[in-house]
């Protein structure tokens, strides 16, 4: 197997969306879900939760706290779905 099949196999393996777990004393708040327009791959803290977010052209829609939601469509790289 060649460097670029075993990077292919890690990266299908990688399936985690949020890298930091919400704290669950905190009241959770609504969420969106919101589509990353762009391509590669791409993580995002969000602006108002401080959750991180794994966005990849391969798995481009994720649910995000609804705070953070209003925050990343205004890049222009996100729109709601």
């Amino acid at each position: 197997m060649c460097c670029g099949q075993k990077r292919a196999k890690a990266k299908s393996a990688l399936s985690i969306t949020h890298l930091n777990w919400p704290d669950k004393s905190k009241p959770r708040q609504a969420e969106l879900r919101v589509r990353f327009l762009g391509s590669g791959s791409l993580i995002v803290k969000g602006a108002y939760s401080g959750m991180s977010y794994l966005f990849s052209s391969e798995d481009p829609d994720q649910t995000v706290d609804a705070r953070d939601a209003e925050v990343l469509t205004r890049t222009g790289l996100f729109r709601l779905i």
